[in-house]
């Protein structure tokens, strides 16, 4: 296969995979979970998702997500690495991503802070610096930012939002803005039921669940 019929082909699962999200956010459990869990996203990935989750991690976290070869194409692999760091003064935490190979690579780094305006009320921001980089095509690079909330309304049943890239981009129209807002239920201790709503501008909207255990 040449050259030209491989970026046509990167290009285009790039595409697709963009309007399928989940497909390049991080986390294990949170793939697992179909990304439904923006109400209770209590880990070091959530500055990727809903970074209000962030104030919800009590000590140090620093976590790794690796995917070499996507749908067995290994021009696909993406990594991301994340750290959290609590404090008195709220959760600061950075991360970074990889997507790419030597023909279309993107880079972002992002920088997210999340705290508590009271015992039921979490919120979260973070922004990120992104690079795109085409052979023969140049580059770009553009800042844009995600905020989340969290609602507890009791022990067992919380509501969170998140928005995703609201600073439209005229030279990468793909990266559109988007929300997503759900609903988790803990079922017993060790036991949750997450239900979530995303929607992208100009595309339909899509349902997820998932049950933690």
């Amino acid at each position: 296969m040449n050259r030209l019929n491989i970026v046509i082909i990167i290009s285009l699962l790039f595409y697709f995979n963009q309007k399928l999200s989940g497909q390049l956010q991080p986390g294990a459990k949170q793939i697992a979970l179909s990304h439904s869990d923006v109400a209770n996203p209590n880990d070091v990935f959530s500055i990727f998702t809903n970074p209000a989750g962030l104030t919800q991690i009590k000590k140090t976290q620093l976590g790794i997500f690796y995917s070499p070869s996507p749908f067995g194409i290994k021009e696909l692999a993406n990594g991301f690495l994340a750290f959290n760091q609590p404090t008195n003064l709220g959760s600061f935490s950075i991360g970074a991503m990889n997507y790419g190979f030597e023909l279309f690579k993107e880079n972002r780094i992002y920088l997210g802070y999340s705290n508590n305006f009271s015992d039921q009320f979490l919120f979260g921001i973070s922004a990120f610096y992104q690079i795109i980089k085409i052979e023969n095509y140049g580059n770009t690079n553009f800042l844009n930012f995600s905020f989340g909330s969290i609602f507890l309304l009791n022990q067992d049943l919380s509501i969170g939002f998140s928005i995703h890239n609201p600073l439209s981009n005229k030279n990468y129209s793909s990266l559109t803005t988007n929300f997503r807002t759900g609903i988790t239920y803990n079922v017993l201790d060790n036991a949750k039921i997450h239900f979530a709503v995303f929607k992208e501008i100009n595309f339909p909207i899509s349902v997820s669940s998932g049950i933690e255990y």
